[in-house]
């Protein structure tokens, strides 16, 4: 992702040590008695561990949007990590098989997709989430031989999240959209 964003080597840097340290407040108390505290916690945590600010605020902001209505990241740091989450849960469960069906989605992998075509298109990041999804796949299927590459269910799942943000969030209509898509 900060590949095809062409980010400089300090950002760069910036962007790995909030991948680094993002899940670092699950481990602690305060988050295991206060669930929705995560991200928060870890950002503090991180300021006071001598973290820079846009590491420590990516750490909160990789986990926004957390609903439809919610806000979303603001600084490189939390959109290319929360875009990497997201494609690393999504990838993972389509890889051993869980593909959500009709209203059953255990994982939350619908929100977790639309996070990601809306944190993409709100910061009008120039990405090319179809070459993502097939690198995020072919890595996944290099390390795991012995599953089937996620790859065409992938796509088919992100068709029908662009298609739902454009026809329902953006007001676009549907036969504009099939022609697009």
């Amino acid at each position: 992702i900060a590949e095809q964003l062409d980010v400089s080597e300090e950002q760069q840097n910036e962007i790995e040590s909030t991948a680094l340290l993002c899940k670092a407040d699950l481990v602690t108390q305060m988050v295991y008695e206060f669930p929705e505290l995560q991200g928060v916690m870890g950002e503090k945590y991180a300021v006071v561990s001598g973290e820079s600010p846009s590491v420590a605020k990516g750490i909160f902001e990789h986990y926004l949007p957390r609903g439809a209505d919610d806000i979303m990241p603001s600084t490189l740091n939390g959109q290319v990590v929360g875009l990497a989450d997201r494609l690393d849960t999504l990838v993972g469960i389509f890889g051993i098989g869980l593909i959500p069906t009709g209203s059953s989605d255990p994982f939350a992998l619908r929100r977790a997709a639309n996070g990601l075509v809306n944190i993409t298109w709100s910061a009008d990041l120039p990405l090319n989430i179809s070459q993502i999804l097939q690198q995020s796949t072919a890595d996944f299927v290099s390390a795991h031989s012995d599953c089937q590459s996620p790859l065409a269910a992938l796509q088919e799942f992100f068709v029908q999240r662009i298609r739902t943000l454009l026809q329902d969030e953006k007001n676009i209509d549907y036969d504009l959209v099939n022609a697009v898509l």
